[in-house]
């Protein structure tokens, strides 16, 4: 997608947002990848960094030009993150593998803009590409839930909101989750919820929830309960990761997740994170079938 195309100004400046006068659902940062951090012990594009990048969505609805930031005028409500999607697209791997060949300045373009609306709740999309080949390297659907603070339960979307939305284009956001049946004697890891693991609102990192589910994967792997894999899930490049947030953990909270394979796609993992007997958390990853770090 060319400059022009997106209406950046011309003197964009690195790491710095820009949202259009007259598209107040759209947002851009132009910004660097990648640098040896983002990068996994399987020497492969880390899951988590890459969560880390595309969590711009979460940062951006309450930025005062930002069409979501009207949702934050109230300070009896919140829009909460409660479900998300990422997809890693080929070229995310083809061109990490380049720079850990040759490590070089990459220019990319993390760009937000508004999905659609229900009744409590928006969802945006987040991509990141890059500006000199304009290729997509992943991308985002985020699913916010408008809830009263006082209640802890989902509320209507205010008036106002819906009409200042009505302007601008909308699309298809993302489905209603269906949980999937965990079977009887799935593999389990337990640990506890770590300072480092919370952020400024005191609540769990969505990246730590993440961490949490590939290394209980791995760990299942090492103990002979993941047969479909033929190496550790984390030498595998991941498709797609679903997440679904139920409930919510804080620092020295004993958590125990849960890992099994789907029964149609081997190449599928089934997540749920809970405490005390309660999920918090359900997450499904996909891997391509074709593309394992030789490594």
């Amino acid at each position: 997608m060319a400059r022009e195309q997106l209406d950046l100004p011309a003197d964009l400046g690195w790491n710095k947002m820009y949202i259009p006068e007259h598209m107040p659902s759209l947002t851009f940062i132009r910004t660097h990848l990648f640098d040896h951090e983002d990068f996994n012990r399987a020497s492969r594009i880390s899951m988590q960094r890459i969560a880390g990048y595309m969590q711009w969505s979460g940062n951006v609805v309450n930025q005062p030009k930002f069409i979501t930031n009207d949702l934050f005028k109230n300070n009896t409500h919140r829009p909460f993150a409660t479900s998300m999607e990422y997809t890693m697209h080929p070229p995310l791997y083809e061109v990490s593998a380049d720079w850990q060949r040759s490590p070089c300045i990459i220019p990319s373009l993390i760009s937000t803009r508004l999905v659609s609306t229900g009744r409590s709740t928006v969802d945006l999309e987040t991509t990141i590409s890059t500006v000199d080949s304009k290729q997509l390297l992943a991308s985002l659907k985020c699913k916010f839930t408008f809830v009263d603070l006082q209640t802890r339960k989902s509320d209507v979307l205010p008036e106002s909101f819906k009409r200042a939305v009505s302007k601008y284009p909308t699309t298809q956001g993302l489905g209603r989750f269906t949980p999937v049946e965990r079977p009887p004697d799935v593999f389990q890891y337990s640990f506890r919820v770590r300072p480092s693991d919370t952020d400024f609102n005191k609540h769990t990192n969505n990246a730590s929830y993440l961490q949490w589910c590939l290394d209980t994967a791995s760990i299942a792997f090492l103990e002979g309960r993941l047969s479909s894999f033929t190496r550790d899930p984390l030498y595998f490049d991941v498709y797609q990761m679903s997440m679904w947030y139920v409930g919510e953990s804080f620092m020295g909270s004993l958590l125990s997740c849960s890992v099994w394979p789907d029964q149609k796609n081997l190449l599928m993992l089934h997540f749920v994170i809970e405490s005390k007997g309660k999920i918090l958390f359900h997450c499904c990853i996909e891997f391509y079938s074709s593309r394992i770090s030789k490594l």
